[in-house]
């Protein structure tokens, strides 16, 4: 029979602090498995959120007619290719149910009364404040689609002319697969050496709050490996870990955050640092807001 979490003696400070210098170890090893499973490609190229200026209730546009563009593009490992026009598809309504193409032309500068306009190419988020388009960064690309058949155009459509744009790579499907492997390895080492009650059931649950919540952080957030995996950590952490009387399920959360907002921060400012300090930060902010509790009880 299994003891109740208050028939269970409290685990030895050393022991705690045992357990979880071995889980945050795996996480750093986690860390670096996954950042060097992903490094073996280059990032996907992704040209999206194509955006066309057309006049409101017009559904066709005349001959030798320009519709001005703009798209968004993540810079790949490789560099930027030549993304215009070769790698925007554009096409109308054909003939024989078959799109017709429509040309593709970089805008010539315009320099105006008030100055140049806009580059073709402008970088909107500079990830690591260089001004420079590196692996990683956010262009915006302008461009004109110009309407060539000789015939008034219908049925406009723009995307970008790689089918497989934007899909997840398969060296990504592999980096969270050994997320997912090791997180609950580092589970595992936590739920057993803090003596939780039921340690098999905890890590599953451990990894499936993590997993969905990293999932969640994936979605508002570009990052993919390192902000993720800190959160499946840290959401992992708070229910793993044995929960004793004295200790409070609301710190431990707020902690998890704080260890979330910290990672985030990280990226944003040192990326290198982040990769470094993020695997840290999980399972000793569970261990100090189990300390802040108990040393509350104390008083």
């Amino acid at each position: 029979m299994t003891d109740s979490p208050e028939q269970l003696p409290p685990v030895p400070p050393q022991r705690k602090q045992l357990a979880l210098s071995i889980a945050t170890g795996i996480s750093l090893i986690t860390m670096w498995a996954m950042v060097f499973v992903v490094s073996q490609t280059d990032l996907p190229d992704r040209l999206a959120r194509f955006d066309c200026t057309v006049a409101e209730g017009v559904e066709e546009f005349a001959p030798e007619e320009r519709l001005a563009c703009s798209a968004q593009y993540i810079v790949p490992d490789d560099g930027l290719p030549q993304l215009i026009p070769d790698r925007i598809d554009a096409t109308a309504d054909g003939e024989d149910d078959e799109r017709a193409p429509l040309l593709v032309e970089i805008p010539a500068p315009d320099p105006g009364e008030q100055g140049p306009g806009p580059a073709p190419i402008e970088l909107v988020d500079d990830r690591n404040g260089n001004g420079r388009a590196d692996a990683g960064d956010e262009l915006r690309v302008r461009f004109d689609v110009v309407n060539q058949l000789g015939r008034p155009a219908r049925g406009i459509s723009i995307k970008d002319a790689d089918p497989a744009v934007g899909g997840p790579t398969a060296e990504i499907v592999l980096a969270w697969l050994v997320a997912i492997a090791g997180s609950a390895a580092a589970f595992t080492v936590a739920a057993r050496m803090t003596r939780h009650p039921t340690p098999g059931p905890a890590v599953v649950s451990a990894t499936l709050v993590g997993v969905i919540i990293a999932g969640i952080t994936v979605f508002l957030l570009r990052d993919r490996i390192i902000t993720p995996l800190v959160t499946l950590l840290a959401w992992g952490a708070v229910v793993v870990v044995r929960l004793e009387e004295v200790h409070d399920m609301r710190t431990r959360r707020w902690a998890a955050a704080l260890a979330v907002m910290t990672t985030v921060l990280l990226v944003v400012v040192i990326l290198q640092l982040a990769i470094m300090v993020g695997p840290l930060l999980p399972f000793f902010a569970v261990y100090f807001a189990d300390r802040r509790a108990e040393n509350r009880a104390a008083t």
